[in-house]
This record gives C-alpha cells, structure tokens and sequence, in this order.
C-alpha cells in the first residue's frame, strides 16, 4: 500500500475515534447541564497541560498500534468485535493470523482501548468533567474486553493464556516496571 494511503488510513482511524470520543463527552456535556448539575472544574492552566499530555499519550498509542496492525485491519478488527458483541449470537471465531505479542501490545493485550480511554479521559479533563465520559467508556471497554478474551482464548487456547498470565490486560504499568521501559 501506497505511503500517502497509510498515512491516509491512520488519519481515518484517529479521526474516527476521536471523534466517537468527543461525541461521548458531548452528551455526557448535555446530560450533566440538563440535570443542572454545577460545572465547578475550571480550566486552569496545569489541568490544561495535563489533559493535552493525556490526550497525547492516546494519541500516540493509537498511533502505535498502526504501526503494528494496518489502520483497515483495526477498523475491520473493531468493528467486528462490537458487531459480533452487539448480536451475542456470534459464528465460531475464526484465527485470523499469529498471536500479535510485540510493539505496544508487549505492555498491554489492550493498547487500542487503552489509547481510547486515555483520549476520552484526555478530552474530560480539558472540557472539565472527566468522570463521566472516560467511566463510561472504560466501562464499556471492560465488557467489550470480557468477551473479547474469551473468543481469543478460543481462538489461541494455550498460547493466548500464557500471554495473558504474562501482559496486563489494560494498565500498562506492571510490563513497563518489569521490562525497565525498554521495548521489546
């Protein structure tokens, strides 16, 4: 594939989730106004720079992540998982390929929820009410994660089990302390 449609399809794959992401925090916005609930967290200018950097850290492992899978493969990865959640009905899973180990996901089985939730907690912070949307979404993160486990230990078995003992599903911070911040 062409250098400038990668680049392309990695723009697609941020916008798109940022975007979802800011449409969380927009009806979180709506629903919290509505009840008349007080908008008591002004931004001053520390809060500002610690949600850019949150925001930032999502963003570059959202990033990450492309390096590994090609932006398409995440979308169609995702979409299928939520589509395949949704109906509950779902078709035998089907191995799509090896056990993907390496880059971000030696730290995490999770980066590309984890990338999200930092950008959702990223945007709550600058916009001044960060438990809503980014409690909401890990929320949702975590049952998606539920099930989406279960069907990678059905696809993988033994292998997906020894890499879960090993890597955190979603905080990082056990893999990173362990490997001294190196990557893999």
């Amino acid at each position: 594939m062409p250098e400038t449609k990668i680049k392309f399809a990695e723009a697609l794959v941020i916008a798109g989730v940022s975007s979802f992401l800011f449409a969380v925090h927009l009806l979180a916005y709506i629903v919290w106004t509505t009840l008349g609930l007080p908008m008591d967290l002004y931004l001053n200018p520390w809060l500002a720079a610690i949600s850019v950097l949150v925001l930032a850290l999502g963003v570059s492992i959202l990033i990450w992540v492309s390096r590994v899978f090609p932006p398409r493969s995440i979308l169609r990865s995702t979409a299928h998982t939520v589509l395949r959640f949704a109906r509950r009905g779902r078709a035998a899973p089907v191995k799509r390929g090896p056990l993907i180990t390496s880059g971000p996901y030696a730290y995490t089985r999770h980066p590309i929820y984890l990338g999200a939730w930092l950008i959702a907690l990223g945007l709550g912070l600058l916009f001044g009410f960060p438990l809503i949307a980014s409690v909401f979404l890990l929320f949702w993160l975590n049952l998606i994660i539920y099930f989406e486990e279960k069907e990678l230990y059905e696809i993988y078995g033994r292998e997906y089990e020894e890499y879960r003992r090993r890597v955190p599903g979603f905080i990082p911070w056990r893999a990173l302390v362990k490997r001294g911040f190196k990557p893999k």
